[in-house]
Protein backbone atom coordinates (compact mmCIF):
# COMPACT_ATOMS: atom_id res chain seq x y z
CA UNK A 1 0.00 0.00 0.00
CA UNK A 2 1.47 3.11 -0.78
CA UNK A 3 0.95 5.32 2.02
CA UNK A 4 2.16 2.62 4.30
CA UNK A 5 5.93 3.20 2.22
CA UNK A 6 5.19 6.60 1.67
CA UNK A 7 8.42 8.40 2.87
CA UNK A 8 8.49 11.55 1.43
CA UNK A 9 5.30 12.84 2.03
CA UNK A 10 4.86 15.03 5.41
CA UNK A 11 2.01 14.66 7.91
CA UNK A 12 -0.18 17.24 6.24
CA UNK A 13 0.25 15.50 2.59
CA UNK A 14 -0.31 12.04 4.23
CA UNK A 15 -3.30 12.66 6.25
CA UNK A 16 -4.62 13.92 3.23
CA UNK A 17 -3.92 10.76 1.17
CA UNK A 18 -5.18 8.66 4.11
CA UNK A 19 -8.71 11.06 4.27
CA UNK A 20 -9.00 9.41 0.89
CA UNK A 21 -7.78 6.33 1.25
CA UNK A 22 -10.93 6.06 3.53
CA UNK A 23 -13.11 8.31 1.86
CA UNK A 24 -12.80 5.86 -1.16
CA UNK A 25 -12.67 2.63 0.85
CA UNK A 26 -16.01 3.95 2.99
CA UNK A 27 -17.85 4.74 -0.50
CA UNK A 28 -17.38 1.29 -2.22
CA UNK A 29 -18.55 -0.81 0.86
CA UNK A 30 -14.98 -1.64 2.14
CA UNK A 31 -13.87 -1.82 5.54
CA UNK A 32 -10.42 0.77 5.88
CA UNK A 33 -10.41 0.28 9.63
CA UNK A 34 -8.67 -2.95 9.39
CA UNK A 35 -5.85 -0.98 8.01
CA UNK A 36 -5.78 1.17 10.79
CA UNK A 37 -2.82 -0.12 12.74
CA UNK A 38 -1.05 -1.13 9.96
CA UNK A 39 -1.10 2.58 8.87
CA UNK A 40 -0.58 4.28 12.24
CA UNK A 41 2.39 1.39 12.92
CA UNK A 42 4.02 2.88 9.58
CA UNK A 43 4.53 6.29 10.40
CA UNK A 44 4.39 6.48 14.67
CA UNK A 45 5.38 9.82 14.49
CA UNK A 46 3.03 11.67 12.54
CA UNK A 47 0.46 11.63 15.37
CA UNK A 48 -2.21 13.74 13.41
CA UNK A 49 -3.05 10.28 11.32
CA UNK A 50 -3.64 8.42 14.32
CA UNK A 51 -5.66 11.52 16.04
CA UNK A 52 -7.38 11.89 12.53
CA UNK A 53 -8.62 7.92 12.40
CA UNK A 54 -9.78 7.89 15.57
CA UNK A 55 -11.73 11.07 15.43
CA UNK A 56 -13.47 8.79 11.85
CA UNK A 57 -13.67 5.82 13.46
CA UNK A 58 -15.52 7.43 16.63
CA UNK A 59 -17.56 10.00 15.06
CA UNK A 60 -18.03 7.85 12.01
CA UNK A 61 -16.88 7.93 8.24
CA UNK A 62 -19.41 10.61 7.13
CA UNK A 63 -17.69 12.87 8.79
CA UNK A 64 -14.32 12.75 6.87
CA UNK A 65 -15.41 16.14 4.86
CA UNK A 66 -16.00 17.87 7.86
CA UNK A 67 -12.59 16.72 9.17
CA UNK A 68 -10.62 17.61 6.29
CA UNK A 69 -12.53 21.12 6.75
CA UNK A 70 -11.11 22.07 9.82
CA UNK A 71 -7.89 20.59 9.68
CA UNK A 72 -7.84 23.17 6.93
CA UNK A 73 -8.96 26.33 9.23
CA UNK A 74 -7.09 25.27 11.68
CA UNK A 75 -3.63 25.45 9.86
CA UNK A 76 -4.96 28.70 8.23
CA UNK A 77 -5.49 29.67 12.39
CA UNK A 78 -1.95 28.94 13.10
CA UNK A 79 -0.55 30.90 10.08
CA UNK A 80 -2.26 33.71 10.97
CA UNK A 81 -1.15 33.67 14.52
CA UNK A 82 2.14 33.94 12.89
CA UNK A 83 1.79 37.77 12.55
CA UNK A 84 2.44 37.87 16.32
CA UNK A 85 6.10 36.76 15.74
CA UNK A 86 7.16 38.81 12.78
CA UNK A 87 8.73 42.51 13.23
CA UNK A 88 9.93 44.64 10.06
CA UNK A 89 12.91 42.93 8.41
CA UNK A 90 13.10 39.72 9.92
CA UNK A 91 15.60 36.69 8.84
CA UNK A 92 14.46 33.60 10.03
CA UNK A 93 15.58 30.12 9.51
CA UNK A 94 13.86 26.70 9.50
CA UNK A 95 14.39 23.09 8.81
CA UNK A 96 12.91 20.59 6.36
CA UNK A 97 9.84 21.67 4.72
CA UNK A 98 6.57 22.68 7.12
CA UNK A 99 3.96 23.55 5.08
CA UNK A 100 2.56 25.68 8.03
CA UNK A 101 6.44 27.36 8.02
CA UNK A 102 5.84 27.86 4.62
CA UNK A 103 2.53 29.53 4.72
CA UNK A 104 3.71 31.88 7.86
CA UNK A 105 6.78 33.38 5.40
CA UNK A 106 3.66 33.89 2.60
CA UNK A 107 1.80 35.31 5.60
CA UNK A 108 4.66 37.62 6.56
CA UNK A 109 6.50 37.71 3.52
CA UNK A 110 6.70 41.98 3.29
CA UNK A 111 8.35 41.75 6.97
CA UNK A 112 10.97 39.00 5.92
CA UNK A 113 14.70 39.69 4.71
CA UNK A 114 15.72 36.50 4.09
CA UNK A 115 15.14 33.08 4.87
CA UNK A 116 17.66 30.51 6.19
CA UNK A 117 17.40 27.23 4.68
CA UNK A 118 18.75 23.79 6.61
CA UNK A 119 19.10 21.62 3.61
CA UNK A 120 17.62 18.74 5.98
CA UNK A 121 19.16 15.47 5.24
CA UNK A 122 18.66 12.83 4.71
CA UNK A 123 15.75 14.15 2.55
CA UNK A 124 16.93 17.24 1.70
CA UNK A 125 13.60 18.80 2.18
CA UNK A 126 14.92 21.71 2.93
CA UNK A 127 16.38 21.72 -1.19
CA UNK A 128 12.86 21.51 -1.80
CA UNK A 129 11.62 24.22 0.13
CA UNK A 130 14.02 27.09 -0.93
CA UNK A 131 13.01 26.28 -4.57
CA UNK A 132 9.56 26.60 -3.75
CA UNK A 133 10.18 30.10 -1.55
CA UNK A 134 12.44 30.94 -5.12
CA UNK A 135 9.60 30.92 -7.21
CA UNK A 136 7.54 33.29 -4.57
CA UNK A 137 10.22 35.82 -4.87
CA UNK A 138 11.74 35.04 -1.31
CA UNK A 139 15.37 35.53 -0.71
CA UNK A 140 16.84 32.66 0.35
CA UNK A 141 20.06 31.08 1.85
CA UNK A 142 20.61 27.24 1.55
CA UNK A 143 23.10 25.71 4.59
CA UNK A 144 24.28 22.59 5.09
CA UNK A 145 23.34 20.92 8.08
CA UNK A 146 26.52 20.85 9.40
CA UNK A 147 26.42 24.74 9.06
CA UNK A 148 24.05 25.09 12.32
CA UNK A 149 26.19 27.62 13.68
CA UNK A 150 26.89 30.36 10.38
CA UNK A 151 22.82 29.87 9.67
CA UNK A 152 22.07 30.66 13.22
CA UNK A 153 24.58 33.75 13.02
CA UNK A 154 22.42 34.76 10.46
CA UNK A 155 18.95 35.08 11.66
CA UNK A 156 16.45 36.32 14.05
CA UNK A 157 15.05 33.29 15.34
CA UNK A 158 14.27 30.25 14.55
CA UNK A 159 10.87 28.99 12.91
CA UNK A 160 9.87 24.65 12.51
CA UNK A 161 7.08 22.75 12.60
CA UNK A 162 6.23 19.45 14.16
CA UNK A 163 5.16 16.30 13.63
CA UNK A 164 3.65 15.68 17.22
CA UNK A 165 3.29 17.58 20.47
CA UNK A 166 3.95 15.33 23.72
CA UNK A 167 2.78 15.96 27.37
CA UNK A 168 5.12 18.10 28.60
CA UNK A 169 5.66 20.53 25.71
CA UNK A 170 8.04 18.20 23.70
CA UNK A 171 7.82 17.82 20.10
CA UNK A 172 8.85 15.45 17.47
CA UNK A 173 9.89 16.86 14.25
CA UNK A 174 12.31 16.15 11.65
CA UNK A 175 15.77 14.72 12.40
CA UNK A 176 18.34 17.33 12.94
CA UNK A 177 15.18 19.63 14.77
CA UNK A 178 17.33 18.98 18.44
CA UNK A 179 20.93 19.65 17.52
CA UNK A 180 18.97 22.86 16.15
CA UNK A 181 17.19 24.20 19.03
CA UNK A 182 20.06 23.16 21.34
CA UNK A 183 22.03 25.46 19.61
CA UNK A 184 19.83 28.11 19.12
CA UNK A 185 19.30 27.89 23.34
CA UNK A 186 23.01 27.96 23.54
CA UNK A 187 23.56 31.11 21.56
CA UNK A 188 20.47 32.71 22.81
CA UNK A 189 18.56 32.87 19.37
CA UNK A 190 14.85 32.09 20.02
CA UNK A 191 13.21 28.76 18.91
CA UNK A 192 9.90 28.59 18.18
CA UNK A 193 7.92 25.72 16.15
CA UNK A 194 3.98 26.37 14.32
CA UNK A 195 1.61 23.72 13.98
CA UNK A 196 -1.97 22.37 14.88
CA UNK A 197 -3.51 21.02 18.50
CA UNK A 198 -4.43 17.87 16.52
CA UNK A 199 -1.05 17.01 16.57
CA UNK A 200 -1.12 16.66 20.46
CA UNK A 201 -0.88 12.98 22.11
CA UNK A 202 -0.40 12.10 25.67
CA UNK A 203 1.07 8.61 24.49
CA UNK A 204 4.53 8.02 24.62
CA UNK A 205 6.07 7.78 20.79
CA UNK A 206 8.99 4.74 19.79
CA UNK A 207 11.13 6.46 17.05
CA UNK A 208 11.43 4.25 14.15
CA UNK A 209 13.70 3.55 12.01
CA UNK A 210 13.36 3.94 8.20
CA UNK A 211 15.58 1.90 5.46
CA UNK A 212 18.36 2.06 9.17
CA UNK A 213 18.23 5.69 9.63
CA UNK A 214 16.28 7.63 12.13
CA UNK A 215 13.96 10.58 10.52
CA UNK A 216 12.63 12.36 13.46
CA UNK A 217 14.05 13.53 17.02
CA UNK A 218 12.68 14.75 20.00
CA UNK A 219 12.70 18.34 21.32
CA UNK A 220 11.96 19.05 24.73
CA UNK A 221 10.02 22.13 26.13
CA UNK A 222 13.00 23.98 27.83
CA UNK A 223 14.76 24.62 24.24
CA UNK A 224 11.33 26.01 22.84
CA UNK A 225 10.55 30.04 23.51
CA UNK A 226 7.02 29.70 22.32
CA UNK A 227 4.31 27.63 20.22
CA UNK A 228 1.88 29.41 17.66
CA UNK A 229 -0.86 27.04 17.14
CA UNK A 230 -4.74 27.38 16.01
CA UNK A 231 -5.64 27.99 19.58
CA UNK A 232 -3.50 31.56 19.58
CA UNK A 233 0.19 32.42 20.50
CA UNK A 234 1.75 30.45 23.38
CA UNK A 235 5.43 32.33 24.90
CA UNK A 236 7.05 30.50 28.08
CA UNK A 237 5.05 32.37 30.53
CA UNK A 238 1.50 30.59 29.27
CA UNK A 239 3.49 26.78 28.79
CA UNK A 240 1.69 25.74 31.78
CA UNK A 241 -1.40 26.85 30.52
CA UNK A 242 -0.89 25.52 27.36
CA UNK A 243 -0.11 22.05 28.92
CA UNK A 244 -3.89 22.45 31.10
CA UNK A 245 -5.20 22.72 27.55
CA UNK A 246 -3.94 20.45 25.39
CA UNK A 247 -4.13 17.68 28.31
CA UNK A 248 -7.93 18.34 29.31
CA UNK A 249 -10.34 15.33 29.29
CA UNK A 250 -11.51 14.31 25.43
CA UNK A 251 -9.68 17.37 24.28
CA UNK A 252 -9.35 15.67 20.43
CA UNK A 253 -13.00 15.18 20.25
CA UNK A 254 -13.96 18.58 21.72
CA UNK A 255 -11.88 20.42 18.95
CA UNK A 256 -13.76 18.48 16.46
CA UNK A 257 -17.16 19.09 18.13
CA UNK A 258 -16.74 23.01 18.34
CA UNK A 259 -14.04 23.71 16.01
CA UNK A 260 -11.61 25.43 18.62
Amino acid sequence: MEIINDRSSGSEKLTQKVLSFVKNYYENGKDWKRYKEEIINAHPEMVQLKNVLDILEFFGEEYIDEINSKIKIWKERAIKNSRKLFRDEIRLLTISYSSLVFGSIMENMDKITQVNVLESGPGFEGITLQKDLNKKGIKTKLFNDSQIYHALNESDFVLAGFDAILSGLSIINKVGTFPLASSSKFLGIPFYTIGTSIKYTDLKINFKRYDEKFLFDLTPSKLISGFILDLGFFGRRKFSYLSGILSGKDFLKNIFIDGK
